[in-house]
């Protein structure tokens, strides 16, 4: 990736996946804590910009910061992984995946809330999203399009 990564490598563990051809996936697994969004999206907008698709870079990030907000909030466990996945169809899925069983609720916030309106931009943003329980867990992901522009 860039310069920058060196200096992740004492706050993250991450793993490139590759296919035959090209890299086909980045999974990372981070500290739960504030600092960790920064990297979300450093490490999703220079993935999307190594697979030559930096124009959705800027939606990707929103998701994975708003995402990542969630997990850090909502969750007790130390860490979390992202993953970032080239998919069929030139979709882009975003997945965050933790220890915590609690599944993600949509609120309505109101005008004077300062949050919960997260899942709410997902939604908008994302071409799908949703939740899959795991036995120890859960992945949250959103599918975004890989040429959006």
């Amino acid at each position: 990736m860039n310069e920058t990564l060196p200096k992740l490598r004492n706050m993250v563990h991450w793993q490139t996946l590759t296919g035959a051809d090209n890299p086909s996936a980045l999974t990372v697994r981070l500290r739960r804590e504030a600092a960790s969004v920064p990297i979300c999206r450093h490490l999703v907008r220079q993935t999307l910009t190594d697979w030559n698709l930096p124009q959705t870079a800027d939606t990707a990030e929103l998701v994975v910061a708003e995402l990542a907000s969630n997990t850090i909030r909502h969750t007790h466990h130390k860490t979390f992984r992202l993953t970032l996945r080239r998919m069929p169809g030139g979709v882009i899925r975003v997945t965050l995946t933790d220890r915590s069983r609690a599944l993600p609720a949509p609120r309505d916030a109101g005008v004077d809330d300062l949050g919960g309106r997260g899942l709410a931009l997902v939604d908008v943003l994302a071409q799908a999203w949703g939740t899959d329980r795991l036995l120890w867990g859960k992945r949250i992901w959103a599918d975004l399009a890989g040429d959006a522009p």
